[in-house]
């Protein structure tokens, strides 16, 4: 029965409304008028004096009426009853027949979907779109960014044995099914949880085994790490070793999440036949609250294939490393220094000797280090390097010192240093003694020393939280007419730095005219802003300027001043300065 028949047949008695109201269906209504005794006759209802005979028959007349009104009205209720219950008959047959509609209705429903997805666009996906979108399913454990916060850096040095989505995927149909098991290069990357349960689970090396099988003979990603707390002592298992035996020549980059002795038992893997002869790519990240000694790598020394070396949270580089000459990239970070260290952690990270022993191999041309504390050490003759790059972060001024004294890089064309020995670690004394370290070892004299000896062409330079001497930072500058890309932070104000840039030269900045990108950060205020602001309008062909403030309230205040300067300055050309406040 379609809609239109039920409203057809529910008004089939003509009426105006819905709803029945024709005389062979309507309920009689019950007279409003109110059922009293006659005025007439209330007087014998307070007393017992019996009516006259006229009267009495007046009263049993209307007794007769009243009977024959009640005996109408029990017909009349018992007729309502009857109709009742046939009204709740239909009632209920109307809820059933409801229900049966709402069933009809989720049956078209599904029914349409079922037919809308047999035409669905993704049906229509090439098998390279869904081989991407399966691709970016995919997490990886990868190592800080220095270019990140101090926090972000901390918290990327935690493994995480991410599950891998291709095994949900392929149980959605089998065209997906195919195309992620055609696609071999989905299962390059692999990550290896060495948790105890995990190791005695047959299941879980069955499963390691079938992903290795799949990835047929791509180049292969493996991360090993721990998500439990297990014991720093333990090497790695010999069950492992034998499960990459014969993918050991694929694995092109090592990701090792392990403490240093599990590290150092990868020389007990080479002697069962694991060779890493196609390795580019090696990553360590330990464990400072649970490391003690040196980490060997010397069981990569043979990888000659290997071209970048990242050491992360490693409490004390060897001088026995050894690093084949084909490595191209070398990080050193800790995380008391780049990162935020617990209380528990040790502050005494690599230092400065260590790192410099770590540059034996001539080739490496990009470099980051992080430069903890000095030791006492014999006198390391500068060795000349071919870095291009060159990135410090030093904690202890005399570590720095040392290891600045110990290398050269004339083909040197970034550089950067930051200082921060007057950061506050939770747990821990603040580093003030650091600080006046610092100060005493006159760091922009050594860097002058560094660039000069190295006879190299700056194109960059970084300076973080240096005291910007204004002699040594001149003289600095005076070595590299060649620098296109000029950075300083500090905590202070630039007032010094601005006068010198704005004034000592007829035009331009001074001692560094051709420079493209300029980046301050410090304590601005409005006379600086403005006065950087007319000389960099003046037709510096700078590219990029930017100004940082770590308070917004001397941000605001700056700027407010500097419009009042530059409005109270006749013919000044527009200059737009990109500032924000960090």
């Amino acid at each position: 029965m379609i809609a239109s028949e039920v409203n057809s047949r529910w008004k089939a008695c003509k009426s105006p409304h819905y709803g029945c109201r024709c005389p062979n269906h309507d309920v009689p209504r019950p007279p409003n008028e109110p059922i009293e005794v006659a005025p007439q006759h209330r007087k014998f209802a307070s007393t017992n004096e019996y009516p006259t005979v006229d009267i009495e028959t007046d009263i049993r007349s209307s007794i007769d009426c009243l009977a024959s009104s009640l005996s109408t009205i029990k017909h009349i209720y018992s007729e309502i009853q009857i109709v009742r219950a046939a009204l709740q008959a239909q009632l209920q047959e109307l809820d059933e027949r409801q229900q049966a509609w709402e069933r009809r209705e989720r049956q078209t429903r599904e029914g349409l979907t079922a037919h809308r997805s047999l035409v669905n666009p993704v049906r229509r996906l090439p098998v390279e779109i869904l081989h991407l979108i399966f691709s970016m399913t995919l997490e990886y454990n990868e190592p800080p960014q220095s270019s990140r916060s101090r926090t972000d850096w901390s918290n990327n040095l935690k493994f995480r044995p991410f599950s891998n989505p291709l095994w949900t995927i392929e149980l959605v149909c089998r065209n997906w099914r195919k195309v992620v098991i055609d696609h071999r290069d989905l299962w390059t990357y692999i990550v290896v949880d060495i948790i105890p349960r995990n190791i005695e689970s047959h299941s879980y090396s069955r499963r390691l085994a079938r992903h290795l099988s799949r990835s047929g003979s791509h180049p292969l990603r493996v991360c090993i790490g721990h998500s439990e707390a297990v014991s720093a002592k333990k090497p790695l298992p010999d069950k492992l070793f034998y499960l990459f035996l014969s993918s050991a020549l694929r694995i092109t980059r090592l990701d090792l999440y392990l403490s240093i002795n599990a590290v150092a038992s990868l020389s007990d893997g080479v002697s069962l036949g694991l060779q890493l002869f196609a390795l580019e790519h090696l990553v360590v990240v330990g464990d400072p609250a649970h490391d003690y000694g040196t980490v060997d790598v010397r069981s990569f020394i043979d990888c000659k294939a290997l071209r970048e070396v990242q050491l992360y949270n490693v409490p004390c580089v060897d001088s026995t490393i050894g690093l084949p000459d084909s490595v191209r990239k070398v990080i050193v970070e800790d995380n008391t220094v780049s990162g935020v260290p617990s209380p528990d952690d040790d502050l005494d990270g690599p230092a400065s000797d260590e790192i410099a022993r770590l540059f034996n191999v001539a080739g490496i041309r990009h470099a980051a280090v992080d430069i903890c504390i000095h030791r006492e050490s014999e006198t390391i003759s500068p060795r000349e390097l071919s870095l291009l790059t060159l990135d410090i972060s030093a904690r202890s001024g005399e570590g720095a010192r040392a290891f600045i004294d110990s290398i050269a890089a004339p083909e040197l064309q970034e550089f950067a240093f930051a200082f921060i020995g007057d950061e506050y670690i939770a747990g821990h004394e603040p580093l003030q003694d650091f600080a006046s370290d610092f100060n005493d070892c006159q760091i922009l004299v050594d860097i002058h020393s560094f660039v000069d000896r190295s006879h190299c062409s700056l194109t960059t330079l970084r300076l973080i939280d240096v005291e910007p001497n204004l002699v040594s930072l001149e003289a600095l500058l005076s070595l590299l007419p060649g620098l296109l890309h000029f950075g300083l932070h500090q905590r202070d104000d630039l007032f010094d730095v601005v006068d010198m840039l704005c004034t000592r030269a007829p035009e331009g900045l001074y001692p560094i005219p051709g420079l493209r990108s300029l980046e301050l950060k410090g304590d601005f205020v409005g006379w600086d802003l403005a006065r950087l602001a007319r000389r960099i309008g003046a037709g510096i062909p700078l590219e990029n300027v930017l100004i940082l403030w770590e308070s917004p309230a001397s941000y605001e205040k700056a700027v407010l001043d500097c419009e009042e300067v530059m409005c109270a300055s006749k013919n000044t050309p527009e200059i737009k300065v990109r500032a924000m406040v960090v």
